[in-house]
């Protein structure tokens, strides 16, 4: 009886601790992230209706739309999503807004699609086209 209270109590603190820690990693990563998104330049980018960030730079300067580009949590999701080029295409057409930077964007999409599939190109090497 007492063996039996002694590993359910053992068990009990182990699964409390390994709890406090997820708990812990969980606020933490929720910190840091809470923190990268005050530090982007927020009046240029708003929420779409599903709460993505998307990027807006109609009326923005050129040399100001690649600098924004290159801090952009669009370039990140965008360079997460490959070599699923299908949906970097789609995150491209949906959540950036400004003429030249878009171009870019899908011109690069376009051009890494197409040495990738002819064997040119790794997947690993695709964030180098994307570097304006």
């Amino acid at each position: 009886m007492f063996k039996g209270l002694m590993i359910l109590l053992i068990i009990g603190i182990s699964g409390a601790y390994l709890v406090k820690n997820f708990v812990g990693e969980i606020q933490e990563e929720t910190t840091v992230y809470a923190s990268t998104k005050a530090k982007i330049d927020q009046k240029y980018y708003r929420e779409n209706s599903i709460g993505e960030l998307v990027l807006d730079l109609e009326g923005t300067p050129d040399n100001e739309q690649i600098r924004v580009w290159k801090e952009s949590p669009v370039k990140s999701d965008i360079l997460a999503a490959s070599p699923n080029f299908e949906e970097m295409h789609y995150i491209a057409q949906e959540r950036i807004l400004g003429s030249p930077i878009k171009e870019k964007v899908n011109g690069a999409i376009s051009e890494a699609e197409n040495d990738f599939v002819s064997g040119e190109l790794k997947a690993e090497e695709i964030n180098k086209l994307f570097d304006f």
